[in-house]
């Protein structure tokens, strides 16, 4: 649900509302207290009785966790709501098309091509949150939510919404009626990329932190060791068949959850 589809904002905070759990039971009253108004007020204004001022809706979409430019554009849907002049409704008209053309050419930004762009892998590679966000996508048949994927990765919205949206421009992911699943587009990092070591750089330091509270079913191994060239060699050689193996089982797996599989193997030296 895309605040930039809206005209009339009371439409667009009955469509929040309904879409919370037990349509939004509970929340009139939060959102009245964000603004400094009674419940009763803000009941009159959702039913088109009364208005919000600009600093109520500048303080209620800062409640909802609003982008910068969605509490830009919701501020004006409220100006223009407010408006009393033929002039100056056009005028606001005006501006959110402006507003509207904006939002637009940054959901353009990336092209949706079956492979990234390298403008793309720069801010893919930039935080293990982009590909953990798109895998954990795929662990429900039907999508996740937004709040549900705020809730898997104590993000708030305004974290959240810009990887989520970088992830559709993509087509990593795909949203649709607020479900968000795995998107046609793929993801490889080969060897020899630019982006190679910030990727292990990330998943490493996800290791490192998950060392603290590593339960039964995980496992980290650690074993710096002396041994001959020769078994380096065929021990490399085992672990590509083990990969190969893996790479050909994910295929058929189901996707429950999300792991994270690595691997090191060289020679300590100064060379």
């Amino acid at each position: 649900m895309s605040l930039f589809n809206y005209l009339d904002y009371r439409k667009y905070l009955k469509d929040t509302l309904s879409g919370k759990p037990k349509q939004g039971y509970g929340e009139l009253s939060k959102w009245a207290n964000s603004c400094g108004v009674h419940p009763t007020l803000m009941s009159l204004i959702l039913k088109g009785e009364r208005d919000l001022s600009a600093d109520q809706a500048y303080s209620l979409g800062g409640y909802l966790n609003l982008t910068p430019l969605e509490l830009e554009f919701f501020i004006l849907l409220v100006q223009y709501a407010r408006s009393g002049t033929p002039g100056f409704k056009e005028h606001l008209q005006k501006k959110v098309n402006l507003l509207k053309q904006e939002a637009t050419q940054v959901k353009k930004r990336f092209s949706h091509e079956s492979e990234l762009s390298d403008e793309a892998k720069f801010v893919f590679y930039s935080s293990y949150l982009y590909s953990a966000i798109r895998l954990s996508c795929d662990t429900k048949k039907e999508g996740l939510t937004l709040d549900e994927l705020m809730e898997k990765f104590n993000l708030s919205r305004t974290e959240l919404l810009p990887k989520l949206e970088f992830l559709e421009q993509t087509s990593l992911v795909k949203q649709t009626k607020g479900r968000y699943t795995l998107g046609p587009a793929r993801t490889l990092v080969s060897r020899d990329s630019k982006h190679v070591i910030k990727h292990h750089q990330n998943w490493r330091l996800q290791a490192m932190l998950k060392a603290e509270t590593l339960n039964e079913d995980e496992l980290m191994f650690t074993c710096p060791m002396s041994l001959s060239k020769k078994d380096f060699a065929d021990f490399k050689s085992e672990l590509t068949d083990l990969i190969q193996k893996f790479s050909l089982m994910l295929k058929d797996s189901k996707s429950e959850d999300v792991g994270c599989f690595n691997i090191d193997w060289f020679w300590i030296s100064s060379k």
